[in-house]
């Protein structure tokens, strides 16, 4: 009896290129290094991919895909601004699946040194921006500060988390409370 593996799909390489970038950074995103984790030939992976920028182009894009769904999810989930703003501060602080654990971190710092990854991170920041403007309008807290101090702290969770999520969750909550204090002053 022959032993077939299933062949791997451009999604299967995509998917473990997110996961490796959210554990080991960009510059773990080579062909040898996913071919022997995924135990399989370099060969599979130009099946799928011209060449290494072609998958790095591809995760990028896949990135900036699920951080954008993942806003349209929450938009339609939660109903009042205090839900919306609750929910986008965990989620951007820890984001939920599909999207692994601490990816942000990584395409942030790729983004430094490579053109696609920081126009990612732009296309993303600018409709986070653009969300959060609309929950902080509808609690009457238009000022453009607000948008910017409640992102780049959010960023900041996810980039300096301790791996303590409830101490994360506090202090998120503190701050968020803090600009609701404002509203109600």
């Amino acid at each position: 009896m022959t032993n077939h593996r299933q062949r791997l799909r451009k999604d299967d390489w995509i998917i473990e290129g997110l996961n490796t970038l959210s554990l080991h950074g960009h510059t773990s995103l080579k062909a040898e290094p996913l071919s022997r984790h995924m135990k399989t030939t370099k060969g599979s992976f130009y099946w799928h991919f011209k060449d290494l920028q072609d998958f790095h182009t591809s995760v990028l894009t896949r990135w900036e895909e699920l951080s954008l769904s993942a806003l349209e999810d929450q938009s339609r989930s939660e109903a009042t601004p205090v839900g919306r703003l609750t929910l986008f501060a965990e989620n951007l602080s820890h984001p939920q699946d599909p999207l692994p654990a601490g990816i942000d971190a990584p395409v942030r710092a790729w983004a430094h040194e490579n053109h696609t990854a920081a126009n990612a991170v732009a296309t993303v920041d600018q409709a986070r921006e653009q969300f959060l403007s609309g929950i902080l309008r509808d609690l009457d807290l238009p000022n453009p500060d607000f948008i910017h101090i409640v992102h780049s702290a959010l960023i900041g969770f996810g980039t300096l988390s301790t791996n303590n999520r409830s101490a994360d969750q506090d202090a998120i909550s503190t701050l968020l409370a803090a600009l609701l204090a404002l509203r109600d002053a």
